[in-house]
């Protein structure tokens, strides 16, 4: 098993010989696994496979509420300005729906790495061990982060559950907006684990690889 087995779309030349050391170098474009490895460990099997159903729910959420969000301005647009009677409650649902399609793109752009990265590290090392451990400390400081804000934001919405706090006009439940928040860090934060997990895949494979290599 070489390091280019778990990569996603992989380039060929990442792998370079140094010709002052005789050691393999990794070129500056050396990409990051993502979350979903091109070969998934056999016994999380059942995990990757718990996965895609959860993404599909996830895009399905999403673009069903992107589609509700979209609806319900061009129907203010027209009682607004053609009935004269605006809806009052477009004040609630649209930063409602607004929240769910957010906090769901953020589980989305995790799971497909789609943030935004800078590549300096592959820059400032040549290591494929430097570049993996500084990739997997990231991820776990994103992950401590994204358990933190989770912690608080369950405290919230637990809180106005537990009062009874509704909305003025529609009377939802305000959990129905804070569990957008609560949803959203648990998804991400599990497919920061499933991202660590290919890290983890990657380094070993690397270290593998060099040891063949010997």
């Amino acid at each position: 098993m070489t390091p280019n087995d778990i990569e996603v779309q992989q380039p060929s030349d990442d792998f370079d010989l140094d010709a002052t050391s005789g050691e393999a170098a990794i070129s500056s474009n050396f990409q990051a696994v993502t979350a979903i490895p091109a070969n998934p460990l056999k016994s999380l099997s059942w995990l990757y496979k718990a996965e895609k159903g959860i993404i599909v729910v996830v895009r399905w959420v999403a673009v069903l509420f992107s589609l509700a969000l979209g609806f319900l301005m061009a129907a203010q647009v027209l009682m607004r300005y053609g009935l004269q009677s605006p809806f009052l409650g477009i004040e609630e649902l649209a930063p409602m729906f607004g929240l769910w399609i957010y906090f769901f793109g953020m589980v989305h752009a995790t799971r497909a790495r789609d943030h935004i990265t800078g590549g300096i590290i592959g820059l400032i090392f040549k290591n494929q061990l430097i570049i993996c451990s500084v990739r997997i400390g990231g991820t776990v400081l994103c992950l401590l982060a994204i358990c933190i804000f989770g912690f608080y934001a369950q405290k919230y919405a637990m809180f106005n559950l537990s009062i009874g706090r509704v909305s003025p006009y529609m009377g939802f439940s305000k959990a129905i907006w804070d569990f957008s928040m609560v949803v959203g860090f648990v998804l991400t934060g599990f497919y920061l684990v499933l991202q660590l997990i290919s890290e983890i895949q990657q380094i070993n494979a690397i270290v593998k690889y060099r040891r063949d290599d010997l």
